[in-house]
């Protein structure tokens, strides 16, 4: 599965989970604000929006929970499930908390779809002006 399936799958399980607390009730609507204005690029290329997509869905499995014993499940589970990089033959790059890290991007920065075309259209042109100057 790419990340954009990855990542639609996560909106499909929160928004059809059922509901059993107010807190996940308050992290489902945050989800849904959160995934609708999520830009292709992020969908498609963004690391750090499939980290806090994975962790947003983490911390919704734990507030949705009645018991103790249920929370030590989804907190265990967390911690050791399988994670998308391991399935794929990867390296595990969870935290020991679980958590994955939402910072590729230090500076807060965001690289969009536009930015990126633009970018790509710059490399292009410069490539083609100094092609044609090699051949003049």
């Amino acid at each position: 599965m790419s990340q954009s399936e990855d990542i639609a799958a996560i909106n499909r399980y929160i928004a059809t989970t059922a509901i059993y607390t107010d807190d996940a009730r308050d992290l489902k609507d945050d989800w849904i604000q959160w995934h609708d204005k999520l830009s292709w690029w992020e969908r498609e290329m963004s690391r750090d929006t499939y980290d806090m997509a994975r962790n947003k869905r983490n911390l919704f499995n734990l507030a949705n929970v009645r018991t103790v014993e249920e929370k030590q499940h989804v907190q265990q589970t967390i911690k050791t499930g399988l994670s998308t990089e391991e399935i794929a033959g990867g390296t595990d790059r969870r935290l020991s908390s679980g958590e994955y890290t939402e910072n590729s991007v230090s500076d807060g920065t965001k690289l969009t779809a536009a930015k990126w075309i633009v970018g790509i259209g710059g490399l292009w042109l410069v490539k083609k002006m100094t092609w044609d100057r090699l051949f003049e």
